[in-house]
């Protein structure tokens, strides 16, 4: 589960101007360069923007992020969402998936599949587990 450290690592990562307020284009630029659809930024938005003029305030974000949020889990159910066997894990055979459904618009080949989780499976167990797919989606490695 993320913890608010690595949903605040998040907002950072967004927040290239650090005015520590999310407008849609940082917001665009962040989830875009993870290949991330325009549905999802879309849902994203509906989301944080708490009072819908088309920005997150780092208040907004921290009331949907807190510790007693509901969107705390969201992070979790999106990857839950992507691990089609309940294992726990992306793998390989999930991946394909995964980015179709992001709306990722590049074909890859299994190698580049393989190459990609060699990339981002900082324990080399040759699968991707919940806190390396946040790493991922901060762009860390």
């Amino acid at each position: 589960m993320a913890d608010q450290q690595e949903l605040m690592d998040i907002f950072d990562q967004m927040d290239r101007d650090g005015d520590r307020i999310l407008t849609k284009a940082e917001i665009s630029s962040f989830l875009l360069s993870r290949n991330f659809n325009k549905k999802f930024i879309e849902e994203f938005l509906a989301t944080f923007d708490s009072d819908s003029d088309g920005r997150v305030t780092e208040a907004e974000y921290r009331q949907k992020a807190g510790p007693d949020a509901k969107w705390r889990e969201e992070w979790y159910q999106i990857f839950q969402k992507f691990d089609k066997d309940g294992s726990g894990f992306i793998d390989e055979h999930e991946l394909p998936q995964l980015m179709v459904e992001i709306g990722s618009k590049t074909t890859y080949s299994p190698e580049q599949f393989r190459r990609w989780i060699a990339e981002h499976d900082a324990n080399k167990d040759g699968k991707i587990s919940y806190p390396e797919f946040l790493n991922w989606v901060r762009g860390a490695k």
